[in-house]
């Protein structure tokens, strides 16, 4: 062997070095990597802590609305329930006139109510004078079903139409007189009308009605889905009327006495539209 091959012998492999270079960056760009991971790491677990913080507030945001709303809706019922008594209780001597679907008068009948409000709770007992019969009912919170307004008119009817027929009841309120009315009706037709004409006790009976049994009916007119039911008493108008409109996006039934109405109205859902009571001030 010659001088020249020992001394590449004795020398450092290039190829070598080159090997120890690359481990060595490796081994720092690992260690950099590392640092990097953790760096990542650590700022999405603070990304997510943050997420579930945030969704927490959102939580108790939507929470404390919710309870609000519940507090304003029974405020708002607590209102309505006082209007309701200070319209409607009392004693009444009333007149109830049925007309059927002939759209003629078919039987009247006399009555007596007393409504009266205890400790929140209240009672209605309804006497049938011409026979005795008494029908009782009583309610402490104002069923959903119920819409009122300030004058104290209401209306009470279902919350959704699931029946061919389905049966509402409207009441408008003057200071000693109440009309009342209670509809029999599908989509589009009157079933039956019982027209309940009352006034407080010790108040003179309205020269509403005749006096002569069978003498009222409705008269009826049509127009583009509507249906609008005068009551007739002997061939006169009394103030008193019924219109049914069925159209398409909307189902509603109004009531009227002279300038006072009230409204009853259904989605295309058929569900009761809430709120949606319109009343005209006497």
């Amino acid at each position: 062997m010659g001088l020249s091959q020992q001394g590449q012998a004795n020398k450092p492999c290039q190829h070598q070095e080159d090997q120890q270079h690359s481990t060595q960056r490796r081994d720092a760009q690992g260690s950099s990597g590392g640092r990097s991971t953790a760096y990542f790491t650590t700022t999405s677990t603070n990304q997510t802590r943050y997420a579930f913080r945030n969704e927490e507030l959102v939580n108790h945001s939507i929470e404390e609305q919710q309870m609000l709303d519940r507090r304003q809706q029974a405020d708002l019922r607590e209102r309505q329930k006082a209007l309701l008594i200070k319209a409607n209780c009392g004693d009444w001597e009333s007149i109830f006139v049925r007309i059927g679907s002939s759209r003629i008068e078919l039987e009247r009948f006399p009555c007596q109510l007393s409504v009266i409000e205890k400790s929140g709770l209240i009672e209605a007992q309804l006497t049938y004078l011409s026979s005795g019969k008494v029908a009782r009912s009583a309610f402490r919170d104002i069923p959903d079903s119920m819409q009122i307004q300030a004058a104290g008119h209401w209306s009470l009817g279902p919350q959704f139409l699931t029946q061919e027929f389905w049966t509402t009841e409207f009441c408008l309120c003057g200071p000693h007189e109440r009309r009342r009315a209670v509809v029999r009706q599908r989509r589009d037709w009157l079933e039956s009308l019982v027209v309940i004409v009352e006034w407080r006790a010790g108040y003179a009976c309205p020269p509403l009605l005749p006096g002569r049994e069978g003498s009222l009916c409705l008269e009826e007119s049509r127009g583009d889905a509507t249906s609008t039911f005068s009551v007739m008493g002997e061939g006169l108008p009394l103030g008193l009327g019924l219109t049914i409109s069925h159209a398409p996006e909307e189902q509603s039934t109004t009531w009227r006495w002279d300038s006072a109405s009230i409204t009853r109205r259904y989605g295309s859902d058929r569900q009761l539209i809430q709120g949606s009571v319109m009343a005209s001030p006497f």
